[in-house]
């Protein structure tokens, strides 16, 4: 779907908005729930595709959910054992959740899900399921099948590639119950979700600890049903704080100062380029400033918040270079390549390499057509580099947003922008 988008009246008076809660949170929350042998309630949801997607895939565990308004009601504990298809639609994180859960309470399973996302990395769980005698039928973009379970107490991972497959493994051997250890081989990517994990896994009863460059599961009981409230999403925030910063003052509402999000970094990163950002009662407030680089940003913990960041790059006065990028490869789209082409699209300097990103400062942006490459961060960033740019940004694949923020573009409306399908 085409939507084309403009931004030229600025914000409206006491322009604010209500951040949607955070995916990570409802993800964990959700299978933590299910894997409890009771009634669970997560509250403050904002629904998306992707959690629609996890929320499916439970019920075909066995664990029944009921919806209402910003709520789940999940009833956990009762699982079938017959092979079931699993359909994950695009999200990657209730894949690399699931397959181990799956596994572990029921011991079979086939997934599914859009061509994309079957093509997206799995072989972190072959290596270590071929180390296990789990058995694995895998055909690159259609469907995985596997069949076996997790029967020793320690298990090494590869944890370079994604924190998701570790966050899968923990939840997967503390269901089984008895102190287990998972091994990390590597570099921990992305540590701050694995903290996530560790939050959401404590509230709901089970410890797990950290230390030399292992992962230790309390045994001493399993998941308890709890009442969870979902904190607001920090990597949605971003597309908010570079909106205020290019053209003038919103405050983020639905923000928890204290958070294990790796993605809050975004704030701490606005304020050292100069922008004016204020901690309020409200939320927190951004206003219009002017930008300075950073010179060199290291994005190794916070990759899902590279597309607004380089676009606020693009205004700073200066060159910026943002390093270990080269995960963004492989995301919903090559988001690496996908963030260069938009913003030279819009009259930005940016040039990649394999792990890097190099952003040419003091860019004057211009209107112009442009692919979401179905991407909901690049659209999103698209849309709100309207901000900053003379003319329309017609937006291709705009319906992506879907995946993680569905009334995106109507947030966008009520701040002051225009946006037209």
């Amino acid at each position: 779907m085409d939507r084309t988008v403009t931004f030229s009246g600025g914000f409206v008076p006491d322009a604010s908005v209500s951040i949607p809660s955070s995916k990570s949170y409802i993800h964990r929350m959700a299978i933590c729930a299910a894997l409890s042998d009771g009634v669970s309630t997560i509250s403050n949801v904002n629904f998306s595709n992707d959690i629609t997607a996890t929320l499916g895939c439970l019920e075909t565990l066995g664990c029944k959910s009921v919806v209402t308004d910003d709520k789940i009601e999940i009833h956990g504990g009762k699982f079938t054992d017959d092979l079931k298809l699993y359909n994950c639609d695009e999200s990657a994180s209730t894949l690399r959740f699931m397959i181990p859960v799956v596994l572990a309470a029921a011991g079979k399973g086939k997934f599914t899900g859009t061509p994309t996302l079957m093509k997206r990395p799995l072989d972190t769980y072959f290596d270590m399921f071929s180390d296990n005698g789990i058995a694995y039928d895998y055909k690159a973009g259609e469907y995985l099948k596997a069949e076996g379970g997790f029967v020793k107490d320690e298990y090494s991972l590869d944890g370079s590639v994604s924190s998701q497959f570790i966050t899968g493994i923990l939840l997967a051997l503390a269901y089984l119950g008895g102190r287990r250890k998972l091994n990390i081989i590597g570099n921990l990517s992305s540590a701050p979700y694995v903290d996530i994990t560790r939050e959401v896994m404590q509230q709901f009863g089970v410890k797990v600890d950290f230390g030399g460059n292992a992962f230790i599961i309390d045994g001493s009981g399993k998941f308890i049903p709890q009442n969870v409230i979902a904190q607001g999403d920090y990597s949605q925030s971003a597309f908010y704080l570079a909106a205020a910063v290019m053209g003038g003052r919103i405050t983020l509402k639905n923000l928890s100062l204290t958070t294990s999000q790796g993605d809050a970094v975004i704030v701490d990163l606005v304020e050292k380029m100069g922008g004016k950002i204020t901690k309020t009662a409200d939320g927190i407030v951004a206003e219009k400033s002017q930008l300075k680089s950073l010179g060199v940003i290291d994005a190794e913990d916070f990759p899902d918040i590279v597309p607004p960041l380089a676009l606020m790059c693009t205004q700073c006065i200066g060159d910026t270079t943002i390093t270990n990028v080269s995960r963004l490869k492989i995301k919903e789209s090559n988001r690496l390549l996908a963030v260069q082409t938009l913003l030279n699209q819009l009259g930005a300097e940016v040039k990649i390499d394999d792990n890097n990103m190099y952003i040419k400062g003091e860019a004057h942006l211009h209107g112009a057509e442009v692919s979401a490459f179905n991407d909901h961060r690049i659209a999103m960033t698209a849309a709100v580099a309207a901000v900053a740019a003379d003319g329309s940004i017609t937006i291709k694949e705009s319906e992506s947003v879907k995946k993680s923020y569905p009334k995106f573009f109507d947030d966008f409306v009520k701040l002051g922008g225009i946006s037209v399908e």
